[in-house]
């Protein structure tokens, strides 16, 4: 498969999943996306292969997917309850990516009353 095959299919699993998950408003730029690399160009105004990868590993599709947690993974709750440090780098209807300040990892903190099918 080449490159931009694999990326068609990527969008086209990720288009799937927007629909799956009622996030209408979000199908008909990523379809515009998809006819765009169909016809060669490697990206959009504001679309491009970094910005699908990022939202599949947020949406949890594929290999490299950011695992599900109310804080980071990695590091340990502060014994005096102090903040630990964390950013949202993005955020998609009902979830949001975070990123910790100390550690630099990666997860996704998922809107209270939703989960991950």
């Amino acid at each position: 498969m080449t490159p931009r095959e694999e990326l068609l299919a990527d969008v086209a699993e990720l288009g799937r999943e927007f629909t799956r998950l009622g996030w209408t408003r979000r199908v008909q730029p990523l379809r515009e996306y998809y006819a765009a690399v169909a016809a060669g160009k490697e990206r959009t105004e504001r679309w491009s292969s970094d910005l699908v990868a990022s939202l599949r590993r947020v949406i949890g599709l594929g290999r490299g997917a950011l695992p599900t947690a109310t804080r980071c993974p990695r590091c340990e709750v502060p014994s005096d309850g102090s903040w630990a440090g964390a950013r949202t780098t993005l955020h998609l209807e009902d979830r949001w990516a975070m990123e910790c300040a100390r550690c630099g990892a990666e997860w996704v903190v998922l809107e209270r009353g939703c989960h991950q099918s």
